[in-house]
């Protein structure tokens, strides 16, 4: 693929190649507006830096390059253990970056992985940032997302989110809850719109009610902030599916601390298994989502792609859905 150059982006903007040059590198003293202006016209070319379009045309490096999304996240560690033990065994190094979910997160955390030669990419994928996957494509460079997919054609591997969600509720109607509250994450993400999808499938099959939509912060602190403010047991509800294991137990503290019983008058479970669910009180019943596996088929896609692309000079789509499986602990009847 031809590469954009300075010259091409001066004729393009009108500036002088040194004043494109110095916007792009970040030297000499040159207006906002005019840098910003360059760099967002580079940016719609696909202007890559010097060494970054050089490492694109060379040979492998063996690196694997690894972007977080919420890096504090316990749900994302055991996924990243699994996928550095199985690139450690096929004598790759791994670099990590974090987008922090947002769209200009994810673009700084590609250029960088771009600039630092990986041979391919996975990626926890911030539901945001489509502009980033298409550079990927651009440059035919292998990637597979994690935990989720995109409209972009890029191989990814996940579970069936709208299938958990319908588990999870499905299991506490089954076990007599009537008023079931959906506790969704404050940004609007596909797995967080997919589990709700599944929690109001299962309330419609029994003719129930399936507005009971509230919002959190996907954290322990947002879990017992949504239910400060919320006291649901004196609302009437008898069950929560909340978004992760993060937001139900801060909600199980809550409705503990205001002294009401769980599971005997609220049923709470969330999704993801988290060793915290596990020493939780009481201890939370949860989704599995075979965070191992998908690091370990991630990686075996991965190379399998990157061994494609050598030998076809493309790269191909593929995607893998997971199945998941309830864990039934103590917060549930």
């Amino acid at each position: 693929m031809k590469q954009v150059t300075i010259k091409e982006i001066a004729e393009k903007t009108g500036f002088s190649v040194n004043t494109v040059s110095r916007a792009l590198s970040n030297r000499g003293e040159i207006k906002k507006e005019t840098a910003d202006l360059i760099r967002q016209k580079a940016k719609e070319m696909g202007y890559l830096p010097n060494l970054l379009a050089r490492g694109l045309s060379g040979k492998r490096t063996n690196t694997i390059g690894l972007i977080m999304g919420e890096t504090q996240n316990p749900y994302h560690w055991p996924v990243v253990g699994v996928i550095q033990k199985e690139l450690t065994r096929r004598g790759q190094n791994l670099i990590l970056a974090n987008s922090e979910e947002t769209a200009e997160g994810l673009y700084n955390a590609v250029s960088i992985m771009l600039s630092s030669r990986v041979d391919g990419l996975l990626m926890f994928y911030p539901d945001k940032g489509e502009e980033s996957l298409h550079l990927l494509q651009k440059h035919n460079v292998p990637t597979v997302l994690l935990a989720t997919h995109s409209n972009v054609p890029i191989s990814y591997i996940e579970v069936d989110e709208e299938k958990e969600g319908y588990l999870a509720t499905s299991y506490l109607l089954d076990r007599g809850c009537k008023k079931i509250a959906y506790i969704s994450r404050d940004e609007d993400t596909l797995p967080s719109k997919a589990r709700q999808k599944g929690w109001a499938k299962a309330l419609k099959e029994r003719g129930l009610d399936c507005s009971a939509v509230f919002t959190a912060d996907s954290s322990l602190q947002g879990g017992n902030r949504i239910s400060a403010s919320t006291d649901f047991v004196s609302l009437g509800f008898d069950g929560i599916v909340a978004y992760n294991d993060l937001i139900a137990i801060g909600i199980m503290h809550n409705i503990s601390e205001r002294g009401y019983a769980i599971p005997e008058q609220i049923s709470v479970i969330g999704f993801d298994n988290i060793s915290y669910g596990e020493y939780s009180y009481p201890p939370l019943t949860t989704i599995d989502v075979q965070k191992e596996e998908i690091g370990r088929r991630a990686v075996e896609m991965l190379m399998g792609h990157i061994g494609y692309k050598t030998e076809y000079n493309k790269v191909p789509f593929e995607k893998v859905i997971l199945e998941s499986k309830l864990i039934v602990r103590k917060s549930t009847r």
